[in-house]
């Protein structure tokens, strides 16, 4: 039997105390400026030119939330070799702090000990690619994440802009059953995820075969 686990990024693969959109925007900003007085100032201006815009947009009735405008012009015309060498020392800072959780690690890899058929492991999240993708793939395994739109070597925003009331759930949703109906034939589920995330995502889990809350 094809056997398919997803695992759940922030909170649960990474320890909850790290973001991997938000805090690595932040480390890619510090980067580039040097100076926490004043990175705290230009994400503070980030954040608030990011609200004035939804709410613009919100009186021509189209509904955009304010964490993909802040997103999307956070990584505007970033350089594309340079989000990889960044996320790359990013991993980096997270293995070296701890906050990569190797029970969660330990649990994967006794399924695909355990298991005569093939075995294969997606990162779910809905952090951005860069740095979800890097993370996922160094450690062998897939990702499901946030798309960014590039051309020519840069970003120029995000490729999966959705409205403000589709639900991180039901992005998930969407993303797993379009995983399955590429399967052959369907594969047994499992998902991996911490207590908190699972309280809010209930009626998502009812998708999988099994869960494991960790």
């Amino acid at each position: 039997m094809h056997i398919v686990v997803f695992v759940d990024l922030d909170g649960t693969l990474i320890d909850p105390k790290v973001n991997n959109t938000y805090d690595f925007i932040s480390f890619l900003y510090y980067c580039r400026l040097r100076s926490l007085a004043l990175l705290k100032l230009v994400m503070f201006i980030m954040a608030r030119i990011s609200y004035m815009i939804a709410i613009m947009l919100s009186k021509l009735r189209v509904k955009m939330d304010t964490s993909t405008i802040f997103i999307s012009s956070a990584l505007f015309c970033s350089n594309l070799k340079r989000l990889e060498s960044l996320s790359l020392y990013w991993l980096y800072l997270l293995l070296r702090k701890k906050f990569l959780r190797t029970d969660v690690i330990k649990k994967i890899i006794k399924i695909e000990k355990m298991s005569p058929s093939r075995v294969e492991v997606y990162v779910l999240t809905c952090c951005v690619e860069y740095p979800a993708c890097i993370i996922a793939e160094k450690l062998g395994y897939k990702c499901l994440s946030r798309e960014l739109r590039k051309k020519g070597g840069i970003t120029v925003g995000l490729k999966d802009i959705q409205p403000c009331y589709i639900t991180k759930a039901e992005k998930y949703a969407n993303t797993i059953k379009s995983v399955i109906k590429e399967c052959l034939q369907r594969p047994y589920t499992i998902y991996i995820v911490d207590k908190e995330s699972a309280r809010s995502e209930e009626p998502f889990l009812r998708l999988f075969d099994k869960v494991i809350i960790v």
